[in-house]
């Protein structure tokens, strides 16, 4: 099972995910939803049976990813994944099946299924599909937020142009306030309207105000300054007057300063067209009551028909930005456009224009083509039926849009085209506009990503044989020099497997990180590095210069084990585009998925090793003291005599001893290591004072500080320490055996050796095995937890014979301090 590395992170990586589950199954789909809401906690699964609930379940709720079966009753997955794109084109979908094929997966792919999994025990199953899904919402949201941030961006453009054609609006609203002021009894006049935070403010005025606008705030909140006639007017949208400003208590924030201009009634008049608002009139005069019933009427006709010319020319300018809009969107769009007349009766399709990307591609002139039938033109042989269906649809005012083949400059070449008829209104349609999208390279990735589906997907490769083949793959793909996968390890480089095979470099090759300098910064920092030589940073590899490079780091598990590069040396081409970028990094997901997937595999065999071990110490190794022990119990009840007691005390401390061992061999890399610098003297000479040593002596000798885990190399060296002492010598030597700790040649370790019996060299391979002692008193188990210390710290454990004839144990790749 592979198990896909999780992404790091992203800043919108957090959101939840709302996943459809449609399956026959309904207690598949219950542990499916418990299982990849467990797995990943943004998950939001809602299931159902059956694809028809499931398009129900489309219509009524937001959904942001579907996984379906394949084989289901009614409506089977392919069928299901048809009917959801006609609906939601984009949407991810994934097809998870029990029972599937190339074939299926290929018509999956083909129908528009984001992806294909086909369903496997366990919990890993539901990692992988947790992280499709994640992988695919988020592409999907990626692509919905880029085409937000579009459209944004051409409503701030259209707003723009708006405002730069306001010219006219503002010329009729200045014309209307100095018609309005010159006339008796008004002072003068001003159009304005409501800006963000509640205050008017004129956008046109007239009339002799002398700077009373500047001095004044009106507001349309119900404070004093929107309880004049201006904020009424807004707030209530009809015509408010002050018929005498110096009775009214509503108009005493603007008393002052207007009685100074010898204004006495003020009317403000909402200019609102088909309930659009398009600010205010407001008009002053220098005579009390002005504004009666046929003063009103007046105005309030007047502001109908301000608002109605307001908004008659707000109309024709969207009609003439719109006829621009269409004009440059057909002049300038970047893909082919035809333009073209509908003589249903005979069949006729003529062109009337052609933009400036129809004549490059297709290497027509506008002139030779206007006036003949688009299907004379660009349609070849094999697809005249199909275009026939659409003409027939145009004239029924349907747009169309399909993937065609049309003759172009180049030859034949695939498109997206769409045909949108205009002028139908209820008959035939006058027009009609044919878009070409061009989708050849599209096909062309597709058909990439299904080949190397195909070299991943096939179990019977090896993985070093799948490597290599993406590699090549890729090559093709990117059109580079050189492809190579390596492995970064204590400053060293190792080529594991490089495309072509005779490159400069070999597989198996090792150089020092710092001749590999892009190798050596994808990894240091984590992250894709993409260089050209237009950037003027152009490392050597080999003597021969990087014309361009891109490498993304490869991971296993949560460290990087290292670089998924391609690149090209002397050579000048394109830089890599975003595409390459993300096939380059979809094959080094699926190098650290296997790469983890074997870490993990190994573990779980020296787990299983650790479990055997477990099994032949309680079924073997323990039932000898124990027996014992029932035995000596039972002399004891029949005959009473104490030397049985001590028997039953050795059987006890036997298995005490068994018991500790095996729990120190069975955790000894559960909490893995805790690196310092360690004395490995003082570490010795501790452990001294915790063994039985029967008159042994310790020299400890190495002078030696080392990075390690301060108790586990305490455990190795309490082990080494009791193995000599138990081992070193017969039961009758009159003195004990001396060990003695001291440092290999060049300090690269140390040793510990003593002047005993020594080990046999038939014995040697033997003595680091589970369970293998030569003494009836031991466990057999203190030598592997040696090894397992060793191997936790990466260094090297040998055993030989000392100076003095004794067992030497050595111990290297040991880090010094």
């Amino acid at each position: 099972m592979v198990t896909e590395p999780r992404r790091e992170d992203s800043t919108e990586s957090e959101e939840p995910i709302r996943v459809l589950h449609v399956d026959d199954d309904r207690r598949f789909v219950e542990v499916t939803a418990e299982g990849l809401e467990t797995v990943e906690s943004r998950l939001d699964v809602v299931s159902e049976t059956s694809a028809a609930d499931g398009l129900d379940r489309l219509t009524e709720a937001d959904i942001d990813c579907i996984v379906s079966g394949y084989q289901m009753p009614g409506m089977d997955g392919l069928t299901f994944l048809r009917a959801v794109r006609e609906r939601a084109p984009e949407l991810p979908f994934i097809l998870f099946t029990g029972k599937g094929s190339e074939a299926v997966a290929s018509d999956a792919l083909s129908a528009g299924a984001t992806d294909y999994i086909q369903k496997e025990a366990g919990r890993d199953q539901y990692e992988i599909l947790a992280n499709r899904i994640e992988n695919a919402v988020e592409s999907y949201r990626a692509t919905k937020r880029a085409a937000t941030l579009e459209r944004i961006r051409t409503l701030v453009g259209e707003v723009n142009k708006e405002l730069l054609h306001a010219t006219e609006r503002s010329e009729l609203e200045a014309r209307v306030c100095e018609t309005l002021s010159g006339a008796d009894p008004y002072q003068f006049a001003w159009i304005g309207g409501v800006d963000e935070d509640g205050r008017v403010r004129p956008r046109a005025s007239a009339g002799a105000d002398d700077g009373y606008l500047d001095e004044v705030t009106i507001t349309v909140d119900d404070q004093a300054t929107g309880r004049g006639p201006a904020g009424r007017a807004i707030r209530q949208q009809r015509i408010a007057v002050s018929q005498d400003i110096r009775a009214d208590s509503d108009f005493r924030p603007w008393r002052a300063a207007a009685s100074e201009r010898d204004v006495r009634a003020v009317a403000a008049v909402p200019l609102v067209h088909d309930d659009t608002g398009y600010g205010l009139l407001a008009v002053y005069a220098n005579r009390t009551g002005a504004f009666d019933g046929d003063e009103r009427e007046m105005l309030r006709e007047l502001g109908d028909d301000i608002a109605h010319a307001i908004d008659s020319h707000q109309t024709q300018r969207e009609l003439r930005q719109e006829r621009d809009r269409r004009a440059a969107l057909f002049d300038h769009a970047p893909s082919p456009v035809i333009a073209g007349d509908v003589d249903a009766a005979e069949n006729f399709f003529p062109i009337t224009d052609v933009n400036a990307a129809f004549e490059a591609v297709f290497d027509f002139d506008a002139a030779e083509v206007v006036g003949e039938d688009v299907g004379d033109i660009i349609v070849p042989a094999g697809e005249q039926a199909g275009h026939q269906r659409f003409r027939k649809r145009v004239i029924d005012g349907e747009t169309v849009q399909a993937e065609v083949t049309r003759i172009t400059a180049t030859g034949p070449r695939e498109f997206l085209l769409t045909v949108i008829p205009h002028g139908a209104d209820g008959g035939e349609p006058d027009g009609w506009y044919a878009w070409y999208t061009d989708i050849s390279e599209q096909q062309e990735r597709e058909a990439l990503l299904r080949r190397a589906h195909e070299v991943t997907g096939n179990l019977d490769r090896s993985f070093e044989e799948q490597v290599q083949q993406l590699l090549a793959l890729g090559r093709e793909a990117l059109d580079t020099d050189v492809a190579m996968f390596t492995r970064v390890e204590d400053g060293q480089v190792t080529i594991e497997a490089i495309d072509p095979p005779g490159a400069a470099l070999s597989a198996g090759d090792t150089r020092p990180i710092g001749e590999l300098a892009y190798c050596e910064r994808v990894v240091e920092n984590a992250r894709a590095v993409v260089r050209s030589r237009t950037e003027g940073d152009t490392p050597l590899v080999e003597g021969r210069r990087i014309d361009r490079y891109l490498g993304v780091p490869v991971w296993q598990g949560d460290e990087v084990y290292g670089s998924f590069c391609f690149y090209d040396v002397d050579a000048d081409r394109e830089d890599f585009s975003e595409w390459e970028r993300s096939f380059v990094d979809l094959q080094s997901n699926w190098i650290g998925a296997q790469l983890t997937r074997r870490q993990t595999q190994r573990e779980l065999e020296r787990q299983n090793e650790r479990l055997d071990e477990f099994t032949s110490v309680v079924s073997h190794d323990l039932r000898n003291p124990l027996q014992v022990l029932q035995t000596s119990l039972d002399l004891v009840e029949e005959t009473g005599d104490p030397t049985h007691v001590e028997r039953c005390r050795r059987s006890v401390d036997r298995m005490g001893r068994l018991i500790d061992d095996l729990l120190a061999l069975a955790r000894g890399g559960e909490d893995g290591v805790q690196m310092a610098a360690v004395d490995v003297d003082s570490t010795a000479q501790d452990c001294w004072q915790h063994v039985e040593t029967d008159g042994a002596t310790l020299r400890a000798e190495s002078d030696l500080v080392v990075t390690a885990d301060a108790e586990k190399l305490r455990q190795l060296l309490e082990n080494l320490i009791a193995n000599a002492v138990e081992h070193g010598t017969s039961g009758d030597a009159s003195e004990g055996v001396t060990i003695t700790v001291e440092a290999l040649d060049e300090r690269t370790g140390f040793a510990v050796a003593d002047d005993g019996r020594g080990i046999p060299e038939a014995d040697r391979d033997r003595v680091f095995e589970s369970g293998y002692s030569t003494s009836d008193d031991g466990t057999g188990f203190g030598l592997a937890i040696v090894e397992q210390v060793a191997d936790l710290h990466g260094w090297d454990v040998s055993v030989t014979e000392s100076d003095a004839g004794g067992a030497r144990f050595e111990f290297s790749g040991v880090d010094p301090v």
